[in-house]
């Protein structure tokens, strides 16, 4: 299963990467994302960085550790 799933994750890359080239020579403009900065910018906002919880159950799982 894993074999198979690293296969689909390169064939979509290999796609993508194809999809981008297509896109250039048509004249598009594309933008690449700072994924890292992205998460990195999220994570600050939520301040715990887990959606969904509410800040007084963040604090209950840190003091579990």
């Amino acid at each position: 299963m894993q074999e198979a799933a690293a296969s689909a994750t390169a064939d979509i890359k290999k796609r993508e990467g194809e999809l981008v080239d297509e896109f250039k020579k048509k004249g598009l403009n594309l933008v690449t994302v700072n994924k890292d900065e992205f998460h990195g910018s999220h994570r600050e906002s939520r301040g715990h960085g887990l959606d969904g919880l509410r800040q007084k159950d963040w604090d209950r799982i840190q003091a579990i550790k």
